[in-house]
């Protein structure tokens, strides 16, 4: 995350500053005494090589932070735009990531900038949040080597699409953009998707049917299966909530 990065880069600093006060420390250990100046500069140098691994590993998650973002930008973020908008990322040495939205209404106009907080309503805000979320989990799997479902809990409602063909689109892009980033390491994503609204589902559906291994279904209340959904096992009751649209 953001704030563990900066942290990260404190603890660095702290390190550093510490480092040079060992430096010009041993710059002033008398001659005679040699067994404290090797022992000072066999600990300066090997925290320091230490201090510059550590920020050469932050550096690539740094880089590849920016490239998801970009990657996702390009792909999702862009189809949620207007014409007039634009919006750019970057990456600070202290590890936040700024974002900054250009608004003209002509084109030999000088851009505004805003932040995104500021100038998106509150769907297209929640949408760049999620966008975040899934750069970061990206970042995770690639880094460390992982695999996780992404899981989307009703984020979504009709209401706030002007074409709900936009949520499949939005779905399948993640997969695009995942894909891209993973092309040479074997790391599938898996996307668990809840909904209660219908028109929602059935955009979703329409928007990932060409993805191999897609499931669709529905959650019951416990008191709502039927009873051959239901397995017992001595006295225990199994009761299977997830019906299968189709087989």
């Amino acid at each position: 995350s953001q704030d563990s990065d900066r942290d990260a880069i404190k603890i660095i600093k702290e390190i550093s500053d510490v480092l040079s006060q060992i430096e010009s420390t041993v710059d002033h250990v008398p001659e005679t005494d040699e067994s404290i100046r090797n022992r000072y500069q066999s600990h300066y140098g090997h925290l320091k090589s230490l201090i510059e691994g550590i920020e050469e590993e932050l550096e690539k998650i740094r880089i590849e932070i920016l490239s998801n973002t970009n990657s996702l930008k390009d792909e999702v973020l862009s189809d949620f735009l207007m014409p007039s908008e634009e919006i750019n990322f970057v990456l600070s040495n202290e590890g936040k990531l700024h974002a900054t939205i250009y608004f003209k209404k002509e084109e030999k106009e000088k851009a505004i900038p805003f932040e995104p907080k500021v100038y998106f309503n509150s769907f297209r805000y929640k949408f760049y949040c999620i966008l975040l979320k899934i750069v970061a989990a990206f970042t995770v799997k690639k880094y460390f080597n992982l695999n996780f479902p992404l899981i989307f809990d009703d984020i979504f409602y009709s209401s706030d699409f002007s074409n709900r063909d936009k949520v499949g689109d939005f779905i399948s892009s993640i997969y695009k953009v995942h894909n891209k980033i993973f092309k040479e390491i074997d790391s599938p994503l898996q996307i668990i998707f809840f909904t209660h609204d219908d028109l929602i589902l059935e955009a979703a559906m329409k928007g990932t049917m060409n993805l191999d291994n897609a499931l669709y279904g529905r959650l019951f209340f416990y008191n709502e299966v039927q009873e051959e959904d239901v397995r017992k096992e001595d006295r225990t009751e199994f009761y299977n909530l997830y019906i299968p649209f189709t087989e």
